[in-house]
């Protein structure tokens, strides 16, 4: 009978450790499982804010590039003129409207970079998501390329054109407006460089309109600025649905 009762109780006190421990790894897992949910959740957030942003700097670029775009087309419009039909501040201010030029990428990479370069990425459970998140990047790269000509044009091109053949002061005065921000948002001493005074007297720009050159130039930076909202337009979508799938990956 004792040796009955003492394997009874050893077996009640075996399954009972056996149980606890199962209870104990449960725990744990679903610990760690609430630990990478939650992990999880702060990475898709934190790329959706990102890509959020993204969005209105895509939309404010694009407005940049149209503005551009449309003052170049307006220029070589006047070019085709056989009379001018543009006062000289008019011509001098689509002149400093199209020396607009935009200075680097358009996109934010800080939140992506930091879970695709640090390793974060495998937290992301859903696979195609996955995908679409590091297709991203190669997108971002692209339209990132062409936007370099951009810049490229204007100093390579642009600036050397006008610097021979044009008067850089009197252009500057002329600028008053941002591409892209409409007219309510005035370009003045605060936000940009001042007024400089004259040194000469006023010139007329009209004659750089029947200037082969010069018709060449504005078609050249037309030609970029037709590069990137093509780039811009064709990214658009695949922005926006990037930001649905992450928005309906994440739990309120």
């Amino acid at each position: 009978m004792d040796k009955t009762r003492s394997y009874r109780r050893y077996l009640v006190e075996s399954a009972a450790i056996v149980i606890s421990i199962l209870i104990a790894f449960s725990i744990d897992a679903s610990w760690d499982q609430w630990q990478e949910g939650r992990e999880e959740q702060q990475i898709l957030r934190s790329l959706h804010a990102e890509l959020l942003s993204n969005q209105m700097r895509l939309a404010e670029q694009t407005r940049f590039h149209e503005d551009v775009r449309l003052a170049i087309r307006l220029l070589l419009t006047e070019a085709a003129s056989p009379t001018p039909t543009l006062s000289v501040d008019s011509l001098d201010a689509l002149i400093g409207k199209a020396s607009w030029f935009n200075p680097g990428s358009t996109f934010e990479m800080s939140a992506y970079d930091a879970v695709v370069l640090g390793g974060s990425l495998t937290v992301i459970d859903n696979r195609s998501l996955r995908q679409r998140i590091t297709a991203w990047s190669r997108e971002v790269a692209r339209v990132t390329r062409t936007e370099a000509q951009d810049y490229d044009t204007f100093s390579n091109v642009w600036m050397p054109f006008l610097r021979d053949n044009a008067y850089l002061p009197q252009i500057h005065n002329a600028i008053t407006v941002q591409p892209g921000s409409g007219d309510e948002n005035y370009i003045g001493d605060e936000n940009y460089i001042p007024d400089v005074p004259l040194t000469r007297h006023a010139t007329r720009h009209t004659e750089l309109l029947h200037d082969r050159r010069f018709q060449n130039v504005l078609l050249h930076r037309l030609w970029v600025q037709g590069d990137i909202l093509h780039e811009y337009e064709e990214l658009t979508p695949n922005l926006s649905s990037l930001v649905e799938l992450l928005a309906s990956a994440i739990r309120d």
